[in-house]
């Protein structure tokens, strides 16, 4: 009996959507470069948040695995079943590549167990009683102890599920005929399972890192860590970042190694934006269509800069003659402690708590101007190209970026032609807004992003400079990668096709 049969399996049949219009036209690709002779190598993906969780950060994982068959590579997904704090979304799922491989160990942290009994309590007894408001406080009071209790942890709080995980890893290694591995940064627990992999295998690594670790602008100082990080830059094959500063800040940990990191991109996935219909859509979110929207989609978090954009904003509002013609939706979760300056501004925005993935692409399409918030202050926030972006490009809505104005994403927002960057000051934020405020007026709209600017952002597109990667690496085994081997290759688009796979997606409980 095999493995699936002894642990049990879910499978999902999924449909793809029809793909029309100028969506088809970044879908578009040539002939594979990989040969169909040979069977698919396989890649070990460690994702400690992959679908059904949510949330912005399982996205790059999710689309790389989506599209590696259609370039040789078969992936192998281990993640957690659930991550606290992250919702769950089942639209994820139905992104996925058909023939996905996803193996799950169960995550089990006593902070989070006790926040889920709390919240199951005050649930059931409702939400207006004075029980119910002691058992909100006592949930703040259990998640500061997480966050402290998080602090402390090395690497950080995924590190019980790390330790649990490592057995399974080891049979998925010898039994799958693994021939890579590949982990994405955060959290840096996933990191270091393929770190402690590597040195027992053998088998090249590819270490992501979607953000910054040690050097980004929110990093609490930690020895410890900083050694990790370190160890994890020499030993890694390659490393993929996803801007060229934070390739270049993270080659500095390893001097003279520069020729294995490269640059992948965040970038958006065609299929999920094909087919829309913006006069349907905004009659299914209910928006007049003679109101000017101005969209934020996703968290509104503190590195976001959120209380200079609502005064901004304010400050725009009031300039306006015709008020009930505008409308700013809040599409994400709001934190409590912006929630109370949010109520207190007089933007009064419509907020409509998380949504699914496929709902929030819907929301950017609806729009008729997406915003943008970065951190404009602390170490190196001028290298962050958010996964967002990408999409918003997608949507084809001009975008108000709030952020540095020498930075990455101001860099990408000229290079496409999709919007514009302005300081997190009021008067700034508010004078271009009444610019496309007056345009929209005038019924001369500025455009956003268009579908040839955005081709070479394509999921597709980056999964074939990642499954490049992956050939390198292997190729060098069991030495290093040249300093003329992998960003050399990925500056070089090879050919493929885009062909899919339509059969299931199996979730394997480990």
């Amino acid at each position: 009996m095999d493995e699936a049969a002894r642990h049990g399996s879910v499978k999902h049949r999924h449909g793809r959507a029809d793909i029309t219009g100028e969506t088809a036209l970044l879908m578009k690709t040539l002939t594979p470069s990989h040969s169909t002779e040979h069977p698919p190598r396989r890649v070990l993906m460690i994702s400690h948040a992959f679908p059904p969780t949510g949330g912005s950060g399982v996205q790059r994982t999710a689309k790389f695995a989506r599209y590696l068959p259609e370039f040789g590579w078969q992936p192998i997904v281990f993640s957690a079943d659930a991550v606290a704090d992250l919702p769950r979304d089942e639209s994820l799922v139905r992104e996925l590549p058909a023939d996905l491989d996803h193996r799950v160990r169960r995550a089990v942290h006593p902070v989070h167990a006790a926040r889920r009994v709390v919240r199951s309590l005050r649930d059931g007894i409702g939400t207006h009683t004075v029980i119910a408001r002691c058992l909100d406080r006592l949930d703040r009071s259990i998640q500061r102890v997480g966050y402290r209790a998080a602090a402390w942890s090395i690497p950080d709080d995924a590190l019980p599920w790390a330790i649990a995980s490592l057995p399974a890893l080891r049979r998925i290694i010898r039994r799958e005929r693994i021939d890579a591995i590949y982990s994405t940064f955060s959290p840096a627990s996933n990191h270091l399972l393929a770190w402690l992999l590597k040195r027992r295998s053998g088998l090249p690594w590819v270490a992501d890192f979607r953000d910054l670790w040690t050097d980004n602008f929110d990093f609490r100082e930690s020895r410890t860590r900083r050694w990790l990080e370190g160890r994890f830059l020499e030993s890694a094959d390659a490393v993929t970042g996803v801007s060229d500063d934070q390739a270049r800040i993270l080659a500095g940990h390893v001097p003279g190694r520069e020729g294995k990191f490269a640059t992948i991109p965040n970038g958006a996935d065609a299929a999920d934006f094909a087919g829309l219909d913006r006069a349907s859509l905004r009659k299914e979110l209910q928006i007049p269509h003679d109101r000017f929207v101005l969209s934020y989609v996703g968290s509104f978090v503190a590195s976001a800069e959120p209380r200079p954009i609502l005064d901004g904003l304010e400050a725009f509002v009031q300039t306006l003659t015709d008020r009930a013609r505008f409308e700013f939706r809040l599409v994400g979760t709001v934190p409590a402690s912006i929630l109370r300056y949010v109520r207190r501004s007089g933007v009064q925005p419509k907020m409509t708590g998380y949504v699914s993935h496929a709902r929030a692409v819907r929301e950017m399409v609806a729009a008729d101007c997406l915003l943008l918030g970065n951190a404009t202050t602390g170490m190196n926030c001028e290298s962050v190209l958010p996964g967002k972006l990408f999409e918003y490009f997608a949507a084809g809505r001009p975008i108000v970026h709030i952020g540095p104005s020498s930075g990455a994403t101001d860099a990408m927002i000229r290079k496409c032609q999709a919007g514009v960057t302005v300081p997190p000051d009021a008067g700034s934020i508010s004078g271009s807004l009444n610019i496309m405020w007056r345009r929209w007026l005038q019924g001369d709209p500025p455009g956003g992003c268009t579908p040839d600017r955005l081709a070479p952002y394509t999921r597709r597109n980056l999964t074939r400079d990642l499954a490049t990667v992956l050939d390198d690496v292997v190729a060098a085994a069991p030495g290093h990668v040249s300093s003329a081997g992998i960003r050399a290759s990925t500056s070089r688009r090879s050919r493929g096709s885009s062909a899919a796979a339509t059969c299931h997606t199996m979730s394997q409980s480990i």
